[in-house]
């Protein structure tokens, strides 16, 4: 099935449920949550190993130099694809349409080994402590062999997983299309679900403190990672497909009706919010350098000042975008559905210079060790590399 179905289907869904389910109500006040102080910055040479870096969702990696990088390798995969590459140890994992997960070599693209399961793969794969884990489209969540691609559990959801799975210290998190949350121990047992009022299709963030996620109910949830407890909800009036991220107690995230949100972590009291006219968005934003850098679906890129919310520049594209930026050293990293790969200039938006792919690209980029790797929906994989 192809994103732009998941996505019509995904609205459709979502709309029905809306109308269905969302009851704006006053938000009951709840006792502070501490939050817990931001992480490092990813440090040069590090690993890329879950959607959008993991934990915090920030999209920021280590940093390349804004110009032209060359084309390492490439390699072709059965089915096409819109997973997010992932990297860790030397190896690039990548789910395909063909239900396959592919194992590929980081220095010369090679197959190392495929995975075939029952399904397509839409989510992205999380590489911990030496397995990956990623659900499909008919709802059975794998545990694999980093190594060698064995089967080593599984979880049977039921229906379409599009989230990506995060993780909260050793277990594992992601959303469901049965409108829920799951949480499960390294072996796959089931520790806790949080049932949410509609379908949840993005990946949840995490803080250490919180787990942050929406859905097509509307509103953006914030639970207990030990027992899966609501702690706060905020009502956004609108369907949120996009993950958060979480930055200096904050969390943010976009709208299908083209709003950005920014919210307190502790409590969910409103920060700000701000109204992008003419585009919705689907996938994650990027937190980096002050900025919160976001892609619209149907007319360009956008930079937010991360404290007050006001928009600092936009890169306009009218054939949209579906993936979800990185911010890496200058350069804001993003795959259009024009099959360009574009790098912009993070303080000023200016295009800096552009990749051709085979075909759109869905997929969001991942960076390690100078090199970045992406994927266009034929079913190309791609790594470029920084000059020395």
């Amino acid at each position: 099935m192809s994103r732009k179905l998941h996505a019509l289907l995904f609205l459709l869904v979502c709309g029905a449920a809306g109308f269905l389910l969302f009851r704006p109500s006053p938000r009951e006040e709840k006792p502070p949550v501490p939050s817990a102080p931001l992480p490092e910055k990813p440090m040069q040479g590090s690993w890329w190993p879950a959607f959008h870096g993991g934990g915090r969702l920030l999209g920021e990696a280590e940093p390349l130099p804004l110009e032209r990088m060359k084309l390492r390798w490439e390699c072709k995969i059965g089915g096409g694809t819109e997973s997010s590459p992932a990297i860790a140890d030397g190896v690039v994992y990548v789910g395909g349409a063909d239900g396959g997960l592919y194992a590929l070599d980081f220095e010369s693209g090679k197959q190392k080994w495929k995975f075939e399961a029952e399904a397509p793969f839409s989510a992205s794969p999380l590489v911990r402590d030496d397995r990956i884990f990623i659900g499909d489209d008919r709802g059975t969540f794998y545990a694999l062999s980093a190594k060698t691609g064995v089967k080593l559990w599984t979880f049977d959801a039921g229906t379409q997983i599009h989230s990506s799975a995060n993780y909260s210290g050793q277990n594992i998190l992601f959303g469901c299309y049965d409108n829920r949350l799951y949480c499960l121990d390294p072996d796959g047992k089931r520790l806790w679900n949080f049932q949410a009022d509609a379908q949840l299709h993005a990946t949840p963030c995490v803080d250490d403190r919180l787990i942050f996620f929406g859905g097509c109910d509307r509103a953006l949830h914030a639970v207990d990672p030990k027992t899966g407890t609501e702690v706060w909800k905020y009502p956004a009036g609108a369907v949120i497909p996009t993950p958060c991220g979480a930055f200096d107690r904050r969390v943010v995230f976009g709208t299908m009706q083209g709003e950005v949100v920014c919210l307190e972590a502790q409590n969910g009291t409103e920060v700000w919010r701000q109204k992008i006219d003419g585009d919705t968005f689907y996938g994650a934003p990027a937190v980096s350098r002050g900025l919160i850098v976001i892609a619209g679906r149907g007319a360009g890129v956008y930079a937010l000042d991360a404290r007050s919310g006001t928009l600092r520049w936009t890169f306009p594209n009218r054939a949209g975008f579906d993936a979800s930026p990185l911010v890496s050293g200058d350069g804001v990293y993003i795959g259009g559905k024009d099959g360009q790969l574009h790098v912009l200039d993070v303080d000023t938006g200016r295009e800096a210079w552009t990749f051709l792919a085979g075909g759109s690209i869905l997929s969001s980029p991942a960076i390690a060790f100078r090199r970045l790797v992406f994927a266009d929906t034929p079913g190309t994989v791609y790594c470029l590399e920084a000059g020395r």
